[in-house]
């Protein structure tokens, strides 16, 4: 079964993760993950797929860790792909407050937190964060577009409660 390994056991790629990134050669590159660098918003990261406009990519959050809650403003409809449930994923509307004053913005409000399981869709001007509220390290996909990861990231200033 082609899949992923979380927490020692064989799970199945997670649900509405394209066709072409379901081989083997996806899971060769989730094997190097564990060496990444945690990037600026707490995650690694591993490039599955460069694309025009969208980018796919294979994530680690550690036990008990957060995303460090960001919004984009422009770019289409960021999907996240669980494969199985494991924490929650907080989404709520947030305004720029000067791209200039360090990308940072305000939220008006955390909507109710989502279960991280199956596909979560988040929209251009939501903000949003994973929390891992497991004990164990978590894997996750996402497709974001090709800015997101660079210039279209604006860092939220008032954090959900975790």
């Amino acid at each position: 079964m082609l899949g992923v390994t979380v927490r020692g056991k064989r799970i199945a790629f997670p649900a509405g993760l394209p066709d072409y990134l379901r081989t083997r050669g996806t899971e060769r590159k989730i094997a190097g993950i564990a060496e990444q660098p945690v990037n600026e918003v707490g995650i690694k990261t591993i490039l599955l797929k460069t694309g025009k406009r969208w980018n796919y990519y294979a994530a680690i959050v550690e036990a008990g860790k957060a995303v460090i809650p960001h919004v984009h403003a422009k770019g289409g409809v960021e999907k996240y792909y669980f494969p199985e449930e494991s924490g929650v994923m907080h989404i709520g509307k947030a305004t720029p407050t000067s791209e200039k004053a360090g990308k940072l913005v305000h939220l008006a409000g955390w909507r109710a937190p989502v279960r991280a399981v199956g596909t979560i869709e988040v929209k251009p001007g939501e903000a949003h964060s994973f929390h891992n509220s497991t004990d164990e390290r978590i894997l996750f996909f996402f497709r974001c577009h090709s800015g997101h990861m660079a210039e279209d990231r604006f860092m939220v200033v008032n954090e959900p409660a975790y």
